[in-house]
């Protein structure tokens, strides 16, 4: 059985902390956007997760994580194996019709035998980070079986926080699993969780503008509530 774990269940606690950094007040802008995760509504079937990141330059940027499990592809023999490819497309369309934002690319497949394109736990995962300014958008992921010719599209509309506004906050909370000997943080983009949620994990990245020395110090608090509210 697997059970969906929504970011806002996490985030809200984890929001608490913004307030008692340095004596600040609590914001909005500093809490990460609950996006659920988008997901087609016909074949191939996937599921796209939408979150505030931080680029390689420690700035607000939106990434889109695209799983894609093998069997919603068609695979062709080719010598020694089974072959497959995909098209990923990622559109943010602004409110008021100026820049569109986003990108299109391929990937391809190989796989040794039959049984791997259909075993139920190997997916394609994909992973695109984009620097968008803050407004209102509507974001369209598309997947096309370039195998099979059949494309699928989710949209989902958002808004993108401004975080030039906030000295101190989180990006986006990624959920995922750690592994039981290493500690090695894996993200579960679909967010359901089956047997492995006795290892369920979240990271998250803080970003600090404030002046002054450091290293710092940061109370940390979090809570973990169900569907229904229940700590």
């Amino acid at each position: 059985m697997h059970r969906s774990i929504r970011r806002s269940h996490l985030v809200l606690a984890l929001a608490l902390l913004t307030g008692a950094l340095g004596g600040l007040p609590r914001s909005r802008a500093a809490a990460a956007a609950d996006v659920p995760p988008l997901r087609s509504e016909q074949p191939p079937f996937f599921s796209a997760d939408v979150a505030v990141a931080l680029d390689s330059l420690g700035r607000p940027a939106l990434s889109v994580t695209v799983t894609v499990p093998y069997t919603e592809l068609q695979w062709v023999r080719s010598e020694p194996g089974f072959v497959s490819a995909a098209e990923f497309t990622v559109v943010f369309e602004p409110r008021r019709r100026q820049r569109v934002y986003g990108d299109v690319w391929q990937r391809r497949l190989a796989v040794p035998g039959f049984s791997a394109t259909r075993s139920p736990n190997t997916a394609i995962v994909e992973r695109r980070t984009f620097e968008i300014p803050p407004g209102e958008y509507q974001v369209r992921v598309g997947v096309r079986d370039l195998q099979g010719e059949m494309e699928s599209v989710a949209r989902q509309a958002m808004t993108v926080p401004d975080y030039s506004r906030v000295r101190v906050g989180f990006a986006d909370l990624e959920l995922g699993v750690t592994d039981s000997l290493s500690g090695a943080f894996t993200p579960v983009p679909t967010r359901r969780f089956g047997l492995n949620v006795e290892r369920l994990a979240a990271r998250v990245a803080l970003f600090d503008r404030r002046p002054g020395d450091w290293p710092r110090r940061y109370p940390f608090r979090w809570r973990l509530r169900d569907d229904e509210g229940g700590e």
